[in-house]
């Protein structure tokens, strides 16, 4: 069993909640101001959640730290989360070691879960140096635990360890087992992805690009929450592992994370994007040409959009296809050019339903998109002569069997 819904809500899902049906709140603000641990946990979990009382995160960390320290472990679970995350107070990695460690290690099932996560968050915490010495060994030992207990997140980090020998030996065979029982313990979509995952794993071999292929799968899954929205923030560290390895889609990850957080770095996002794009990465291709079109963090440079959509074009985007088709009509970022506009257009109508999910999964949008590059045809035949129109036609069928082949086209 994974964590999933324990982390949606830090165990708020799974864990039992105050009941108050016979209970007033006067009556529970009572009994823990006078130092009863339950009423304190309740009262803690209310103010977290913003149950029968306005949220606030100060307040319910003053409550979990009161029956924390008469033994509650579940306040003491919740507090040592809270300060993991730097909710209610700004974040400490050491109180938040020092609250995981007093979680008894034994106890009925609900406990049994908390152990666990405590496991992985504590793994984590040695492993990344969060608050105390980087230390690998001592990371593999809290994963392994959890790992015993069937936790897939905890048996994948495992099996980064072995795969990269970060703390254990290196053993890719190890490793692999460890992801294969990850494989049966994840749930739904999840278990599914990740075994086809893992059969083209097994085909990479023992390899860097292997390595950074689970660290990017990794990251997506925390990025996409599938671990919980409060491992979202863990998603970064794993796909940095992975871009660093030359991983082009972790690094395109990183530079959509890096334009879309609320603190938006421009100079980290654009980084990333050019490493991704050098790389033949279609997607950072049109990000990048998106980028210097609208001069968003840098200064507008329709000529380095151009570049940009066009390479992405030549792999078959249909977005840039698109784009390009204009850029030429206009004569933005390019000299104007007709057949090379009635061109692209006609690769880009040609493109199937497939071909047309570059545009977005909203219907409509594709439909105005292909709407759009209708009436451009439309124009460009009014404006073009029989001989051009032809040109273009011939170059456009040459055009988009050389893209479906994924061979280089001619030069213009």
């Amino acid at each position: 069993m994974n964590l999933r819904t324990l982390y949606a809500a830090f165990t708020l899902a799974l864990i039992p909640l105050p009941v108050f049906a016979d209970k007033k709140l006067d009556a529970l603000k009572a009994k823990a101001e006078k130092g009863d641990a339950s009423a304190q946990y309740d009262l803690g979990v209310l103010y977290y959640t913003g149950r029968r009382v306005s949220k606030d995160e100060v307040e319910a960390l003053k409550w979990y730290r009161k029956a924390a320290e008469q033994g509650d472990f579940l306040a003491q679970y919740h507090l040592a989360g809270m300060y993991y995350r730097g909710e209610g107070t700004p974040r400490d990695y050491v109180e938040a070691l020092q609250w995981y460690r007093k979680i008894p290690k034994r106890g009925f099932r609900v406990q049994a879960l908390s152990i666990k996560a405590s496991q992985l968050f504590l793994g984590e915490i040695y492993y990344f140096g969060e608050g105390v010495p980087k230390d690998y060994a001592k990371a593999a030992e809290f994963w392994l635990e959890a790992a015993k207990q069937e936790e897939g997140e905890a048996q994948i980090l495992l099996g980064l360890l072995y795969h990269a020998g970060e703390g254990v030996p290196k053993d890719y065979a190890k490793a692999l087992n460890w992801y294969l029982k990850a494989a049966d313990n994840l749930d739904g979509i999840d278990n599914k992805e990740w075994k086809e995952w893992y059969c083209e794993l097994v085909k990479l071999g023992d390899s860097d690009q292997s390595l950074s292929s689970v660290q990017y799968q990794l990251g997506k899954a925390y990025q996409s929450h599938r671990f919980g929205q409060t491992r979202a923030a863990q998603a970064i560290p794993w796909l940095l592992k992975a871009a660093e390895r030359g991983h082009a889609p972790a690094q395109y990850q990183l530079g959509e994370i890096y334009l879309y957080k609320d603190n938006t770095d421009y100079t980290e996002s654009l980084n990333w994007f050019r490493k991704a794009a050098k790389q033949g990465n279609k997607l950072a291709q049109v990000k990048l040409g998106d980028i210097y079109r609208g001069g968003v963090g840098v200064p507008k440079d329709n000529a380095e959009a151009f570049k940009w959509y066009r390479k992405a074009a030549e792999q078959g985007d249909a977005g840039a296809q698109d784009r390009v088709s204009f850029m030429y009509y206009f004569g933005e970022g390019t000299p104007k050019d007709d057949v090379l506009s009635y061109l692209w257009v006609n690769v880009f109508l040609a493109q199937d339903n497939n071909g047309l999910k570059d545009l977005g999964h909203n219907d409509f949008t594709r439909q105005e998109a292909i709407g759009t590059a209708r009436k451009l045809r439309d124009l460009l035949e009014k404006e073009m002569t029989p001989a051009q129109i032809a040109k273009a036609q011939e170059l456009s069928s040459t055009y988009a069997a050389l893209i479906k082949e994924g061979k280089s086209l001619p030069s213009d």
